[in-house]
């Protein structure tokens, strides 16, 4: 037993120095002082070998792995550390820092990344020891073939949760700037009220017909002016002549656009009140429909005396 002292010794320094060096992980469910003791006196049953560890992670790793299938990554971590501690057992450790790491990437937390980082120390420092040192025959939780794999499962844990706390930073700023930024809705445009057409209609043909009237009167003016100088006796020839052409325009003219405004302000007022009732009414109840027409004669009908629109519909 004299032969194995020195390496006990070394285990309960490297224990210490843990434990002053990871203030921050003092709150785990097991102390590094009784860390330092199943480190270093190993089982009271017997030394601790590849074999009789694989024996006691059996069970734990497989109620861990409950937990796990079933969304619970902080109570399995939990289960892992705490018999890790009691079992001197890093592979446990590195089971419980991955815990952490899938709970930091599920529920987006840094302080579960976080935790998983500094957890893992403790593994790797053992896994160290065990590598590099030549430590303790009472204690050997991992066969020395597989300690690389065990070192690289640590070693990506914390790549890993420094990757994703980055990530989980830029989601939170992105985040937050987008909280900030004012918000700005889109202004959807609402369906046309019934007879709004109609309205529109009846608004434009009014419009058509106060255009109409002020032809009209245009023509009126003119047609007195050309009648003036019609019998005027003191207008001869050609002005006679141009006079009689320029009255019979001013009365086409005239004509077109009286016609135009009586057509245009009512029809107009016809698809106004129509569209007042269709507002009131199903869309099927009324319905109108306007036609331009013009009043034209002679034989190949260029002679238009006329203009106006034709409503048709239900009122």
């Amino acid at each position: 037993m004299l032969v194995n002292l020195p390496a006990r010794l070394i285990c309960v320094g490297l224990s210490s120095a843990l434990l002053i060096s990871s203030p921050a992980l003092a709150s785990g469910p097991t102390t590094w002082a009784d860390a330092a003791t199943a480190f270093t006196l190993g089982p009271r049953d017997g030394d601790i070998t590849p074999d009789s560890a694989n024996s006691a992670r059996f069970g734990i790793e497989q109620q861990g792995q409950q937990l796990i299938q079933a969304g619970a990554h902080e109570q399995a971590a939990e289960l892992y550390w705490s018999k890790g501690i009691e079992l001197a057992d890093p592979v446990l450790i590195v089971d419980a820092a991955e815990a952490w790491r899938e709970q930091a990437a599920t529920q987006r937390s840094i302080v579960a990344a976080q935790t998983a980082i500094d957890r893992v120390q403790l593994a790797l420092d053992m896994l160290y020891f065990l590598r590099d040192s030549a430590s303790s025959a009472s204690w050997q939780p991992v066969a020395p073939e597989y300690l690389g794999v065990v070192i690289d499962r640590a070693r990506a844990v914390v790549t890993d949760a420094e990757a994703l706390i980055a990530e989980i930073e830029a989601e939170q700023a992105a985040a937050a700037q987008a909280a900030n930024a004012p918000e700005q809705t889109e202004r959807q445009r609402k369906p046309a009220k019934p007879g709004t057409g109609l309205i529109a209609g009846g608004s434009a043909a009014i419009v058509l017909g106060l255009g109409g009237a002020g032809l009209g009167v245009a023509g009126l003016v003119l047609g007195g002016q050309a009648q003036a100088d019609v019998e005027d006796p003191t207008v001869y020839e050609p002005e006679h002549s141009a006079a009689e052409a320029r009255g019979r325009t001013a009365n086409l003219l005239a004509g077109v656009g009286i016609g135009v405004a009586v057509v245009g302000i009512s029809v107009g007022a016809a698809l106004i009140a129509l569209g007042n009732k269709q507002r009131k009414r199903s869309p099927t109840e009324a319905s109108a429909q306007v036609t331009p027409t013009l009043m034209c004669a002679g034989l190949l009908g260029l002679d238009c005396t006329g203009a106006g629109l034709s409503v048709q519909g239900r009122f």
